[in-house]
């Protein structure tokens, strides 16, 4: 090949074949030749020879670019299947988290810090509490939390949630929330505020506390009842100290006087003394044995044992026990009580209280009087009635009886002293027996006490 140049400078390229002209005897006489041109197919050699440098390079490239496709399709697979994975242990949380919310007793929420605290989520459970579904909470759709706030609430579960924020600490608080059909329900609710981007938002439960409020409720109330009893205990056991002492300084001045003296006093005047102090030993004697029953039942040591008890003949020892009291004034003791009448009562209480009302009928019945015992018949009860035409007692004074916390004591006909703790033992006993106890006077008329035993009541 031999490359020429034409006139006009251009080049060309020539492809030449020679060979040697020689005589008989081989000299080389001439050479002869043909030259072709040969400069396009150079050209185009030139360019396929480009051409295919270029489709190498190219292909050295889809070469890398496939092995970096398969690397990355290689990685794609990978992130599918930790996808998958992802996926899987995402469903098992979501699962387990439902599950969690459905068991936990109340409400859990996320809420915007707002004026209606507009709920982002809100579980199914608010529907139990409120009778509202979630749904009408999201984004405060058909109605808002506060809406369901009792109003005297709202300023105060504002207030405790806003201090919590700038104390960046959780918060507790317990406010009413009106349900569906207008009633109060107590709810306790714990929180903590956190961001979201720009968003405060809160995450929280609450909590049904009607139950707890209630319990709450009669625990305040009886304390209030007891510290109340405890008083009025207090007072009643300085009426009672009050009332001990009256007796025994009788029993002391008395038997101090007759001992210094002694040589002085005549028979009569021996007996007037002894039965004064007989009174006063008397009196403090039916003192003691109320204290010691009601202090007995106030400690629940005196158990009620019901039984079958003949009310004639229990009224009739009543009678004996109590009749030289009566016979000092003259007193007639009368029951109206049937021979075979019975009654299911506790005995030893049963017994206290007709003591006690007769004892009192004989302190307040003037000379040559009577009282009389009786009784009626209910369907469910049996009444006995106590009645003396003594000197009854005033409609103010009534209101004083069986009260603790009241002393109302009036010296008997005769001076005989009470407590009024008889009184108070008497209802006591009666009230143990399903019954009642109550009073019918009128002044210089007389007295009825009354009380009810049960035909029900059970040991």
């Amino acid at each position: 090949e031999l490359e020429i140049y034409d006139i006009q400078r251009n080049k060309h390229v020539l492809e030449i074949a020679e060979a040697p002209v020689v005589d008989s005897y081989g000299n080389v006489l001439a050479v002869e030749g043909i030259a072709h041109d040969i400069t396009s197919k150079k050209k185009t050699q030139e360019i396929i020879k480009n051409q295919l440098e270029e489709i190498k390079v190219n292909n050295e490239e889809i070469k890398s670019t496939n092995e970096e496709l398969n690397a990355v399709n290689d990685d794609l697979e990978s992130r599918l299947k930790e996808i998958d994975i992802l996926n899987k242990e995402l469903s098992f949380s979501k699962t387990k988290y439902e599950t969690l919310v459905k068991n936990i007793p109340g409400i859990v929420f996320r809420c915007r810090i707002d004026k209606d605290w507009t709920m982002e989520y809100i579980s199914d459970e608010v529907e139990l509490l409120t009778g509202y579904k979630a749904v009408d909470f999201i984004l405060s759709n058909t109605r808002t939390y506060n809406s369901i706030i009792h109003p005297d609430d709202r300023k105060h579960v504002k207030d405790i949630i806003n201090a919590s924020i700038k104390k960046d600490k959780s918060y507790s608080i317990e406010y009413r929330l009106v349900n569906s059909k207008g009633n109060t329900v107590w709810v306790y609710e714990r929180g903590q505020f956190f961001y979201k981007g720009k968003k405060k938002l809160i995450n929280g439960v609450v909590l049904d506390i009607s139950d707890k409020k209630k319990v709450e409720e009669k625990l305040i109330q009886s304390e209030k009842a007891l510290r109340k009893l405890n008083a009025q205990k207090d007072k009643f056991f300085s009426i009672i100290a009050h009332d001990l002492k009256n007796p025994f300084n009788a029993l002391h001045g008395l038997t101090k006087h007759l001992i210094n003296n002694y040589n002085e006093f005549d028979s009569d005047e021996i007996k007037q003394s002894l039965e004064i102090i007989y009174n006063s030993a008397d009196d403090l004697l039916e003192l003691l044995e109320n204290l010691l029953h009601w202090s007995r039942s106030q400690r629940g040591k005196m158990q009620f044992k019901p039984q079958q008890i003949n009310l004639s003949e229990l009224i009739e020892k009543t009678f004996d026990l109590l009749r030289m009291n009566a016979e000092k004034k003259k007193i007639n003791l009368v029951s109206e009580i049937g021979p075979d009448e019975k009654i299911i009562a506790d005995y030893d209480m049963l017994t206290a209280i007709l003591r006690n009302l007769v004892s009192n009928a004989i302190k307040f019945s003037h000379l040559d009087s009577f009282i009389r015992l009786s009784s009626k018949e209910f369907s469910d009860h049996t009444e006995i009635s106590v009645m003396d035409n003594g000197v009854g007692i005033s409609p103010e004074n009534i209101q004083k009886l069986f009260r603790v916390d009241v002393h109302h004591s009036t010296s008997g006909t005769s001076e005989e002293q009470g407590s009024g703790l008889g009184l108070l033992l008497c209802q006591e006993f009666v009230e143990k027996h399903h019954g009642k106890t109550w009073v019918e006077s009128e002044i210089d008329k007389g007295s009825t006490f009354k009380f009810t035993i049960s035909k029900n009541i059970q040991g």
